[in-house]
């Protein structure tokens, strides 16, 4: 170890001299191979611990993210009493995360993320003038938007050829390792997709008489949202080195020891919630004076509760994940 053992681990070591028998190599804070943890030799086998000879890594990477955006109006006038506008637009936004969940191990084995966002608009729009003081428009919309967030761009062991015999929804990385002080082994656990869709229509009709302007319209609003959760569905072991009275005191030695401190995962969800919004107005713009404006109206809204399509209900369940401590072998 550069600048000298660690006097945690040699202290460990000292105590337990299971991990090191030999009184010289434990001084040195060398540990007894033969008694690495199985999970640490697998993640070490499948090259997913970083190494560097100087103790520092320090990668140099390409992130692309490109970004693509369109946006075009179209207007048609049929006669000089119709106007009828369509407006669309697109956005997409494929970009890489290459640390993934913090750090790219090795010179040719990494934790990419794969991520793309993109929307989409579509607006018709009609007026419609009726008579000189009589105006009507209708507006008709419909908006996506569709998420696709940190999905593993590259091919690792799963949870279970790592040695950490664990149930998972969708494993597709190894288990995550959090070093305090140190990197995080696998892919970032904030993963999903989404997609919503948002439909609306509006109607507003405009009437001018004498020194009244009066306006009264109605709008009407349908909010879909689909989405997958998949939050760490690989599991995750947390080592937090000096923080915690568990092991060494050094959280890479407590890796090679196998004694972490904590332990998360949590299930892959699919949620499929809708909800309708309905909202109406009246106001009258009187111009009492050429110097005084009022400005009087009512309006109504209503926003529907939220449901689920299949009728789930989402609640807290107060469980407690934690790690099962193997006993210190003296």
């Amino acid at each position: 170890m550069k600048g000298g053992p660690d006097p945690a681990v040699v202290s460990f070591l000292q105590a337990y001299p299971y991990y090191q028998g030999n009184p010289a190599l434990a001084a040195k804070a060398i540990i007894d191979p033969s008694k690495l943890d199985s999970v640490f030799l697998k993640y070490a086998q499948a090259g997913l611990i970083p190494t560097s000879p100087t103790g520092v890594f320090l990668p140099q990477l390409n992130v692309p993210n490109n970004t693509d955006e369109f946006t075009g109006k179209f207007d048609f006038l049929p006669t000089t009493a119709d106007h009828i506008s369509l407006l669309l637009g697109y956005t997409q936004n494929p970009y890489n995360a290459s640390l993934g969940g913090g750090f790219t191990g090795g010179a040719n084995v990494g934790f990419p993320s794969t991520n793309r966002l993109s929307s989409n608009l579509i607006t018709l729009s009609y007026t419609k003038t009726i008579t000189p003081g009589l105006l009507n428009e209708a507006r008709a919309s419909l908006n996506r938007f569709w998420q696709q967030l940190n999905t593993p761009a590259a091919a690792q062991p799963h949870p279970n050829a790592l040695g950490i015999n664990i149930g998972s929804d969708a494993p597709d990385g190894p288990t995550i390792i959090g070093l305090t002080g140190g990197p995080t082994l696998g892919f970032n656990g904030n993963e999903g997709v989404k997609a919503d869709n948002t439909y609306s229509y509006t109607d507003t009709l405009t009437w001018i008489k004498g020194r009244h302007t009066f306006r009264g319209g109605v709008s009407w609003a349908a909010a879909q949202e689909n989405s997958r959760y998949s939050f760490d569905i690989n599991g995750g072991f947390v080592f937090y080195g000096p923080f915690t009275g568990i092991g060494s005191g050094n959280a890479l030695a407590d890796f090679e020891f196998g004694l972490p401190d904590e332990y998360y995962q949590y299930p892959s969800a699919v949620n499929n919630m809708r909800q309708k919004q309905f909202a109406a107005f009246f106001q009258d713009e009187w111009k009492v004076t050429p110097h005084l404006l009022l400005t009087l109206g009512l309006r109504y809204e209503y926003s529907a509760p939220q449901r689920d399509l299949l009728g789930r209900t989402y609640a807290i369940a107060a469980i407690c994940l934690g790690a099962r401590q193997r006993r210190v072998p003296r």
